[in-house]
């Protein structure tokens, strides 16, 4: 049976190749839609012995935390807000670049400028710039073209402090992907060079991108795919179909966005590909949905949003939640946790929890902007959350620098 992600897909895609350009308002509750769920993973472990790993077999699994310690509800917003517990890690930018475009954030360069890209239809982004609001600049740095295999979709981005990678799947008109690549730049001269291409009827991924020492990852149907970022033949880790990258070397199941994870604790199942250990999440309900786990946190909804280690201590709940409009609805960089508070909560506002110490910090408050959207936040990844300074008129991004975050 196709993947949902992949059904999905193939279904925006047919719609875009017969439609007009969309209204601004459209194109940001689009962006801000996928985007959020898009995000950035950054790998924190080397893997040097994955195939000793894989042939000499996977370890014993084992399931962490047998009595979750219970916890009285978590009031968000106890520490302020933003603009006084981390000042020194917000920025103000504006809402499009010089050339009146609009964009969106991609990644954060080590000397503050921005990676972003343009849109050039209906979820089809055409280039890829570097932003320097500071100095009130922008370069395009990458043009995206089509083939004679298909239209171009460029949809999955990474940036970390030496490379910016990205994937590129050529689309038939029947939206089927029959070629993709990977191309990545050094942060250094922002030169871009195809690391990889491959072909066929129906090319099944790359859905993810994580960089490691040089080697580049994904997700795809049949597996975990790599190739260095010198070249070469891109291939599949075995053993590893039905799994996502966590952060390397940790490997999950159900991967988010699919049949597979729907009423399941996404990367709830979890292998080391070094270490060869295997766990499984201990949390406190039989019935977890919308729920993901990272390395050292997972976050899930029952009755109430409640956050607990991966061994199930340390549970903490959130009262008067409707959505966690983060990466996949779950965790940032291993430590962060974005709350939107329902509409009929008094004062409500957008917090982001510092799981690791214990702090809640107010972003904004919560209102319905224009498009009835009520989360002003459009971009999250483990290098900063992005969101708009008011959701009805909004005249400014803010952009908190998860780096310089104390």
């Amino acid at each position: 049976m196709p993947d949902l992600e992949e059904d999905l897909s193939r279904l925006f895609r047919q719609v875009a190749g017969s439609a007009s350009a969309p209204g601004a308002e459209l194109v940001r509750d689009v962006e801000r839609r996928y985007t959020r769920r898009r995000g950035t993973l950054t790998a924190l472990v080397a893997g040097v012995a994955v195939l000793v790993v894989l042939v000499g077999g996977m370890g014993a699994v084992r399931v962490v935390g047998d009595d979750p310690r219970p916890s009285k509800p978590i009031t968000p917003a106890a520490d302020g807000p933003v603009t006084e517990v981390w000042p020194t890690a917000l920025r103000r930018v504006p809402l499009t670049l010089p050339n009146g475009k609009q964009y969106s954030f991609a990644g954060l360069l080590p000397d503050g400028r921005f990676v972003v890209s343009t849109l050039g239809g209906f979820e089809k982004i055409d280039a890829l710039w570097v932003w320097d609001p500071d100095a009130g600049t922008a370069e395009k740095v990458v043009t995206l073209a089509d083939r004679p295999e298909g239209r171009a979709f460029t949809q999955r981005i990474l940036v970390d402090d030496d490379w910016v990678v990205w994937s590129i799947d050529y689309l038939d008109a029947d939206s089927n992907a029959r070629a993709s690549e990977v191309w990545a730049m050094p942060v250094t001269t922002l030169a871009p060079k195809r690391v990889a291409e491959w072909s066929g009827k129906n090319v099944r991924g790359p859905f993810d991108l994580a960089l490691t020492d040089g080697v580049v990852r994904w997700r795809s149907l049949d597996g975990i795919g790599e190739v260095p970022l010198s070249g070469g033949t891109p291939r599949v880790l075995p053993g590893t179909q039905g799994y996502g990258v966590v952060s390397w070397p940790w490997i999950g199941s159900p991967p988010p966005l699919t049949r597979e994870s729907q009423g399941k604790m996404v990367y709830g199942t979890q292998r080391n590909l070094v270490t060869g250990e295997r766990r499984v999440a201990k949390t406190p309900t039989a019935k977890n949905f919308d729920g993901s786990c990272s390395v050292t946190w997972c976050v899930y909804r029952g009755k109430q949003y409640t956050s607990s280690r991966f061994d199930g201590s340390d549970r903490r709940t959130y009262s008067d939640v409707l959505e966690s409009p983060g990466m996949d609805g779950g965790i940032i960089r291993d430590r962060y946790l974005l709350l939107q508070p329902h509409m009929g909560t008094p004062k409500a506002r957008l917090v982001v929890v510092d799981l690791t110490n214990n702090r809640q910090v107010v972003l904004g408050p919560v209102v319905t902007g224009a498009d009835g959207n009520t989360s002003a936040i459009r971009w999250t990844s483990d290098q900063f959350i992005a969101w708009t300074d008011n959701n009805r008129k909004p005249t400014e991004y803010l952009v908190l620098d998860l780096s310089k975050v104390d």
